[in-house]
């Protein structure tokens, strides 16, 4: 996901690494920042089939363990793409298949932003899918916005 700030030093960092790898042209190193995402994103998917053994398993995680996973979650949420998402539902019940036409409207990397923010609010209860399949605002979406978005 994209943030609003830059960390430069990461940045930097990251370009070292590159060139240490003999990759320095800018394609090659967005090539590799792309490859690494994917990476990332399939270590969070192994995170959730994880989290499935251990429910399937009855492991119980205290209070405060699962809070600090929800947490960190919500904190992972980019707070302009979550406004967004918001915007376009508007408030009124918005079918997924409406709601996956808008996006195709944006660019390949901003409509996965997109999506995957949305799928984090829906696992998060700031937005609920109802059994037709309409998106709505669930029932964490005041708190969230009045943590997170209302500053933007």
């Amino acid at each position: 996901m994209k943030s609003e700030q830059i960390n430069a030093e990461f940045v930097s960092s990251f370009i070292e690494e590159c060139v240490a790898l003999e990759l320095t042209t800018p394609d090659q190193i967005c090539s590799e920042a792309r490859k690494r995402i994917a990476e990332v994103d399939e270590q969070v998917k192994y995170r959730i089939k994880l989290s499935d053994v251990l429910s399937m398993f009855k492991d119980i995680e205290t209070p405060q363990e699962k809070k600090q996973v929800r947490n960190q979650i919500v904190n992972e949420i980019d707070a302009k793409l979550a406004k967004e998402v918001i915007e376009i539902i508007g408030g009124r019940e918005l079918k997924i298949k409406d709601l996956s036409k808008f996006f195709e409207s944006f660019s390949d990397n901003y409509r996965r932003d997109l999506i995957y923010t949305t799928k984090c609010m829906i696992e998060n209860k700031i937005l609920q899918r109802k059994e037709a399949g309409e998106i709505v605002f669930g029932d964490k979406y005041s708190d969230f916005c009045n943590t997170n978005v209302s500053s933007q």
